[in-house]
Parts: C-alpha cells; sequence; structure tokens
C-alpha cells in the first residue's frame, strides 16, 4: 500500500497517513490547523505500524500517529571568511 503522510501544521508531532493525495479524508477536528503532505511512501518504507494503518485506513479513511523529529545543526564561525596564505 502507498501511504500520504501528513502533517498537522499547528502540531509538529502530529502526522497522518492516508491512501490518497489530498487529504481530504483526515479528520479536522484533530488538527487545528492544515495538514501538510509531507511524503508518499510505500509500505516497506515506514517506520510505524503498517497493519495498524492499513486496518484505520480501510476503516476510517485515515490512521494518525505522533512522532517527533531531533534536528543537528552546525554552525560555522565565518562561513564565509578566507584562510589567508602564509
Amino acid at each position: 500500500m502507498t501511504f500520504y503522510i501528513f502533517e498537522c501544521s499547528k502540531d509538529g508531532t502530529l502526522f497522518g497517513a492516508t491512501d490518497e493525495s489530498t487529504g481530504a479524508k483526515l479528520p479536522s477536528e484533530h488538527c487545528s490547523g492544515k495538514w501538510k503532505l509531507r511524503k508518499q511512501l510505500e509500505g516497506s518504507a515506514i517506520s510505524f505500524d503498517a497493519k495498524a494503518a492499513e486496518k484505520d485506513i480501510k476503516k476510517q479513511g485515515y490512521y494518525l500517529f505522533r512522532a517527533k523529529f531531533e534536528t543537528t545543526i552546525t554552525v560555522s564561525k565565518n562561513p564565509n571568511k578566507k584562510k589567508k596564505k602564509t
């Protein structure tokens, strides 16, 4: 099954998966913002319970889950500064 993964614009930990790319099946009562399409994934490339997702999508049209992403930012001092030749 192909999953379309959406993120709630007002809650960066709330995600929804559907079997269609518009997000029309996602419930507005769970997201006070908008659902934004983030990824299209095949069943073997997902990191959530695919069987539970397929079951919920067939039953109600969507599957909701929470996830947190950590990012690492590397800051370089003076990235445009040229090295002096000696």
